[in-house]
């Protein structure tokens, strides 16, 4: 009888013990939830950084589609290609801290 009588005493405490350890050893347990939550904020603002960087390569491949000029001016600076008869001198610059 003494233990239905502690029982009855703290049964809000035992109820709150219960809640916390189910929520903490569930499958569907709180903690794990809230670092889903934040991988899923983390995957998001990647994937929209990726289709801002998606849209502007859009751009640049519509202007260089366009405009010729443009096309061989892009395939100079990044691939660094060049036409016959014509040298191309590259400068890369170090700075004194890196010595």
């Amino acid at each position: 009888m003494k233990i239905f009588a502690w029982i009855g005493k703290y049964k809000y405490l035992i109820l709150i013990l219960l809640l916390i350890s189910y929520l903490s050893l569930s499958e569907n347990n709180l903690f794990l939830s809230i670092k889903l939550k934040k991988e899923i904020k983390k995957l998001e603002k990647e994937n929209q950084q990726l289709l801002n960087k998606n849209e502007q390569i859009k751009k640049i491949n519509q202007e260089i589609n366009k405009n010729k000029d443009a096309m061989e001016l892009y395939m100079r600076e990044y691939y660094f290609l060049k036409k016959e008869n014509e040298e191309i001198f590259r400068i890369i610059y170090v700075d004194d801290n890196e010595k």
